[in-house]
């Protein structure tokens, strides 16, 4: 009997809880303007395409950057080769 009492009772609570929460989530959605919501999650989008072109384009950069030193570096030795070879003939 007594064990009754309290599962209906702790019921009691959870399900007025339950309606508590749901007439404030029914508030909250019925105050929300979906035009502001729209432009919000446009404004988000957006930054988060901006970001992701920045980090590959720092990349692409990186990467380029790394190619163009690692020439240099070839034709440098290659001119060094080209200056030795020319000295020794001479």
């Amino acid at each position: 009997m007594q064990t009754e009492f309290y599962r209906k009772n702790t019921m009691e609570k959870i399900s007025s809880q339950i309606s508590y929460v749901w007439s404030i989530i029914c508030v909250f959605l019925g105050a929300i303007d979906w035009n502001l919501i729209a432009v919000i999650v446009g404004i988000i989008l957006s930054i988060g395409t901006f970001l992701t072109n920045r980090y590959y384009k720092r990349r692409e950069d990186r990467r380029s950057e790394l190619e163009t030193r690692a020439k240099i570096k070839y034709y440098q030795r290659l001119q060094k080769i080209n200056e030795d070879e020319y000295e020794t003939k001479k």
